[in-house]
């Protein structure tokens, strides 16, 4: 599946022609990425980092991968701001692995990784917003969905946007966005 996406990928790439500076990779990135040191300029990650493990190791091998005074930009939509309920913990992570940060542990980790925080926003109010929108227009479409997904899987594709917007509006689980930069 995956190395259809990076195929596709170079097929576009290569359909716009010269001028073009990119290259496509299959990586598993809870694994030390295969580049060089030193090698971007920026790293980008949007909501995906909640879903490796060892968030550390993670940052450490980003900073390796920064040139100096390279930036580093992610998005934690786990991030515990309020009381959260097991039962909401399960399903929040029905989709597959998700890692809870208490607040300030993303900013303590960029630190020992390196990196100096530049900013953190709060993106909380639009992944509610975002969340309640995938839960309205799944709902729109119920029937052919319950057909391609069948129903359990359905029905727990709806839990969990039902859930992922209920608790992004009442800020008890935040999606914050982090920039950070390494050093000159």
């Amino acid at each position: 599946m995956y190395g259809e996406a990076v195929a596709a990928a170079r097929a576009a790439g290569s359909e716009l022609g010269r001028g073009v500076a990119a290259s496509f990779v299959q990586a598993d990135a809870s694994q030390p990425l295969p580049f060089s040191d030193a090698s971007f300029d920026a790293v980008i990650c949007v909501d995906a980092i909640n879903h490796l493990a060892d968030r550390s190791s993670v940052l450490a091998d980003w900073a390796r991968l920064l040139a100096p005074g390279g930036r580093v930009v992610f998005t934690d939509p786990l991030v515990l701001t309020g009381p959260v309920g097991s039962d909401e913990i399960a399903v929040r992570t029905s989709i597959g692995f998700g890692l809870f940060m208490p607040a300030g542990e993303n900013e303590r980790l960029i630190s020992r990784a390196g990196l100096t925080v530049l900013a953190v926003e709060d993106t909380t109010e639009e992944k509610a917003r975002v969340a309640q929108r995938r839960y309205e227009a799944r709902a729109e479409h119920e029937q052919e969905l319950r057909t391609i997904e069948g129903d359990e899987t359905y029905d727990g594709r709806q839990r969990f946007f039902r859930t992922a917007a209920r608790l992004a509006r009442e800020h008890r689980l935040s999606r914050l966005a982090f920039v950070a930069a390494k050093p000159r």
